[in-house]
């Protein structure tokens, strides 16, 4: 009995053209594009919530600093003997235009003057704690330390309101790369003993 062979017409296979392929392709690098710049994204918010955090931080800290430096001045600076520009009773303690010690004044008030007479040069008033050199001399300045962090401070005197001497307090926490740089300022008046000159009552 002899075997018997069945073929069966075979259709030709169409060639393939690779649409399906490329069209994966093309999905898969724009999910990939997406995905990578949601990641930049979330990391660029990562840093600016770390930015704002440091800010605050540091922020608070010069804030705290600024009301220690303040403090600082009124138990220094007691009398109106310390004011004068042509007397000076403690060495490291004398308001002129070198800042030696942080105390700066840009002016003109000596023994010799009333109160209402003292001057200020509207000029140079400002220019010590705009000097970032002045910041960098550690003859030019008073130091707190605030938490383990060190403030820097100036402090100016401005003539006078009334019978009681003005002052500005500047607070100034350098940036050490892990903290932001922050400067604040305040005004500042309080009375001392020998304010009120007998002669400015007539």
């Amino acid at each position: 009995m002899s075997a018997r062979i069945f073929q069966y017409p075979m259709k030709p296979i169409a060639k393939q053209s690779g649409a399906a392929l490329v069209v994966a392709l093309i999905i898969l690098a724009l999910v990939t594009v997406i995905g990578v710049a949601n990641m930049q994204s979330a990391t660029l918010e990562m840093k600016m919530i770390a930015s704002t955090i440091d800010r605050n931080k540091s922020f608070a800290i010069a804030e705290a600093a600024l009301t220690l430096h303040e403090r600082n001045l009124i138990d220094t600076v007691n009398d109106l003997d310390d004011l004068f520009t042509d007397v000076c009773n403690d060495t490291d303690l004398c308001f002129d235009s070198s800042c030696a010690g942080g105390w700066c004044f840009n002016g003109s008030f000596t023994s010799s003057m009333q109160r209402d007479e003292c001057e200020v040069d509207p000029v140079l008033a400002s220019a010590s704690w705009r000097n970032a050199g002045e910041w960098s001399d550690d003859s030019k300045y008073q130091t707190i330390v605030y938490r383990g962090v060190e403030v820097k401070g100036m402090y100016e005197f401005l003539c006078f309101i009334g019978s009681s001497p003005l002052f500005r307090v500047t607070a100034y926490l350098e940036s050490d790369g892990a903290q932001s740089p922050v400067m604040l300022q305040s005004t500042y008046t309080y009375a001392i003993a020998g304010a009120a000159l007998p002669e400015d009552d007539l």
